[in-house]
């Protein structure tokens, strides 16, 4: 998890597209040496923008609507692979301390911008 968020905060990420989004945080865990894979299937048709360390749900939302985020990440925190989910997104949310017994951590991609 430190990994995870000496990679990202206080990164200036383009923000206006989520794949492009998705494409500079790949790059920079891989600057980190941080060990990934991308657009992880976790199954029955539910897809993870990246799995950490084979078991670190990391979830990439811009713009999205609160509700849809948090069914999002109940629906990835039933998969025994999943041990801990992080949002990294600029929409403002109040995030659970866990979901499925499974801790929750935020990281704003908008912050490094202010």
């Amino acid at each position: 998890m430190m990994l995870i968020n000496g990679a990202l905060i206080g990164r200036r990420l383009n923000l206006s597209d989520e794949k492009v989004t998705q494409g500079e945080i790949a790059q920079y865990l891989d600057m980190a040496d941080v060990r990934y894979s991308r657009e992880h299937r976790l199954g029955d048709g539910e897809i993870v923008d990246f799995l950490v360390a084979d078991h670190i749900a990391l979830e990439v939302k811009l713009r999205c609507p609160r509700k849809k985020i948090l069914r999002q990440l109940a629906r990835y925190a039933v998969y025994a692979d999943v041990h801990m989910l992080i949002l990294a997104s600029n929409t403002a949310i109040a995030l659970p301390d866990q979901i499925q017994r499974k801790p929750v951590i935020g990281i704003s991609l908008g912050k490094a911008w202010l």
